[in-house]
């Protein structure tokens, strides 16, 4: 995600999607429409929402993905490790499987999780962390014109 466009008035963004990390659901250069959730608003987030929110390593950049586990929930998952085998000095890569109790926090997931940075790698992602949730999707191939504007304004 990168190029951002908010509407004020509707407590609206619109971000143009940039990678296969929520594949098949959000292609690259689909537009989603976020509804942004103001502080003290009351926030309702559940399992299967499609989410923005901050990135917690890179400043001003925002990720989308989709909550798999809410607070309170236990999650179990695995987790690609890799490593220098001291004999052969050759990369080895294995999974280590991980349980968090009761966490405290939004576990997010992207839906091609092969190429997606979310819990797995980042932790839950608190509620402060959340710009809002998706409730618009324009695909590139409905937006024309649009789509060339996007993409210009984003260089």
């Amino acid at each position: 995600m990168a190029w951002k466009y908010r509407q004020e008035l509707f407590n609206l963004d619109v971000y143009l999607v940039r990678s296969v990390s929520m594949l098949p659901a959000l292609n690259p250069g689909d537009l989603v429409i976020v509804k942004i959730e103001v502080e003290n608003s009351h926030h309702s987030f559940n399992k299967g929402d499609i989410i923005v929110f901050n990135d917690p390593n890179v400043k001003k950049m925002k990720l989308i993905k989709r909550i798999a586990y809410v607070p309170g929930e236990s999650v179990t998952y695995s987790k690609l490790i890799t490593a220098m085998d001291a004999k052969t000095h050759r990369p080895v890569a294995y999974r280590e499987q991980q349980t968090l109790e009761h966490i405290n926090g939004y576990f997010v997931l992207g839906d091609n999780p092969k190429h997606s940075t979310d819990s797995r790698n980042l932790g839950p992602i608190n509620l402060r962390q959340i710009v809002g949730k998706v409730f618009l999707t324009i695909p590139k191939e409905n937006l024309g014109w649009l789509y060339s504007i996007a993409a210009w304004l984003q260089k």
